[in-house]
């Protein structure tokens, strides 16, 4: 993800796309732990952000609305389907990306960026 971010244009990050990241462990993930995340990657807070919802009910319902699948491996860990989810401003999923392939990632995101600007 950060090799996405570091290929957008500056002038789209944080005016016309935030990027998010979102723990599948609200129990483990507090708030100090996602800071350690968020310098770990370089992310800013702001363009960039680590969220955990603490509610079990909230985080189902996000999961299941963008159908990611998450599993505990038994030994504290997730497995899960790993991908880039673009979402739009009013929260509808337009794609599902390919974490592996990060400069098509850039490009669809630059791609729809333009589009958003143009109308």
């Amino acid at each position: 993800m950060s090799q996405v971010y570091d290929l957008l244009p500056s002038e789209y990050i944080g005016k016309d796309i935030v990027f998010l990241s979102i723990s599948f462990d609200p129990g483990k993930d507090d708030p100090a732990t996602l800071n350690k995340y968020k310098d770990l990657f370089g992310s800013d807070g702001n363009t960039w952000r680590m969220a955990r919802i603490p509610e079990q009910n909230q985080l189902d319902i996000l999961l299941k609305k963008f159908g990611v699948i998450v599993i505990p491996d038994g030994n504290g860990n997730f497995t899960h389907n790993s991908a880039f989810y673009l979402v739009d401003r009013q929260g509808a999923l337009l794609e599902v990306m390919d974490f592996t392939k990060v400069n098509e990632a850039a490009d669809k995101l630059k791609e729809t960026l333009e589009e958003d600007r143009g109308k």
